[in-house]
């Protein structure tokens, strides 16, 4: 499925920045955190990044969990 069909038939506007993310993390393999995204990302604002990582989790594009030691971890959603 194409970024911007995976964005609109989950009801989110595909904007640069959330484009670039989800381009972004299309590349891990395993959970990441904001900090591997900022990594990815060291010109964007890290509350831009942490937005879109909190919209994609909210629309079921992403995966949420604590990871055992405080700190929140992400992965993708199987189906996209």
């Amino acid at each position: 499925m194409l970024e911007s069909e995976i964005f609109l038939s989950n009801h989110i506007r595909p904007t640069a920045v959330r484009q670039l993310v989800w381009r972004e993390i299309q590349h891990f393999d395993h959970a990441f955190s904001l900090a591997d995204v900022e990594d990815m990302l060291p010109k964007m604002d890290r509350s831009s990044i942490f937005r879109t990582l909190t919209l994609f989790e909210e629309h079921s594009l992403l995966h949420g969990f604590e990871d055992g030691s405080g700190h929140h971890k992400y992965c993708l959603c199987m189906e996209h």
